[in-house]
C-alpha cells in the first residue's frame, strides 16, 4: 500500500513536470505512460522532450517584461543620481 502511494505520487510529479513543460494534454499522457511503464521512464521522456512553442513564447515574453522592468528601475535610479543635491 505504501509503495503504491509513492509510485502514484511519482507518476503525478512526472505529469506536473510535463504539464509545465508542454501543456495539459502532455501531462495526461505522461501520467498514463508513467503509470503503465515507470515514473523513471516517464521522467526521462519529459527530460529529453523539448518545450512546446507556446511555452517558449510565454517564457520569452516573461523575460522581456522582467528586462523592461529592470531597465525602468535602473533608469529611475540613474535619474535620481543626476538631480543636484542641496
Amino acid at each position: 500500500m505504501f509503495y503504491g502511494l509513492i509510485y502514484l505520487l511519482l507518476c503525478i510529479l512526472v505529469a506536473v513536470w510535463a504539464g509545465q513543460k508542454r501543456g495539459s494534454l502532455q501531462a495526461i499522457g505522461m501520467f498514463v505512460i508513467s503509470l503503465l511503464l515507470s515514473p523513471l521512464i516517464g521522467g526521462l521522456i519529459v527530460a529529453v522532450s523539448p518545450k512546446s512553442d507556446a511555452k517558449i513564447l510565454e517564457e520569452m515574453e516573461r523575460q522581456e517584461r522582467l528586462r523592461l522592468a529592470l531597465n525602468r528601475k535602473l533608469k529611475h535610479q540613474t535619474d535620481d543620481r543626476k538631480e543636484p543635491r542641496l
